[in-house]
C-alpha cells in the first residue's frame, strides 16, 4: 500500500488486522511477538531501500504485539539485502 494516514483495527479475531487509507484497504492474518510493555502505539516498518514493509503493530501498555507475515516482494528484497527497521510512533 502507498505511504499515507490508515487506520489498523482488530477484524473479529485477535489475529486479524484490517487496514484501511488512502481508498485502499486490507484484510491480514498477524502472528504475535512478545516483549516488554509498549511505552506507546506504534508500528514498526522493514525497509529494504526505499521500500518499507509493515512488520508489527504495538499498543501502549500491551507485552504482546502483533507481527505480520512478510510479504513475496518482501522475501525476495530479503535474498538481496539485510533490512533496516524504521518505528513510527501512532496517533489515536
Amino acid at each position: 500500500m502507498k505511504a499515507g494516514d490508515y487506520s489498523i483495527r482488530r477484524a473479529g479475531t485477535e489475529n486479524a488486522l484490517v487496514i484501511r487509507g488512502n481508498g485502499s484497504s486490507a484484510l491480514t492474518l498477524s502472528g504475535s511477538v512478545s516483549g516488554k510493555a509498549a511505552s506507546a502505539t506504534k508500528l514498526v516498518f522493514n525497509k529494504y531501500g526505499d521500500q518499507y514493509f509493515l512488520a508489527q503493530v504495538w499498543v501502549q501498555g500491551q507485552e504482546i504485539g502483533a507481527q505480520l507475515p512478510r510479504t513475496r516482494i518482501e522475501k525476495e528484497l530479503i535474498s538481496k539485502a539485510s533490512p533496516d527497521s524504521v518505528v513510527i510512533v501512532a496517533q489515536k
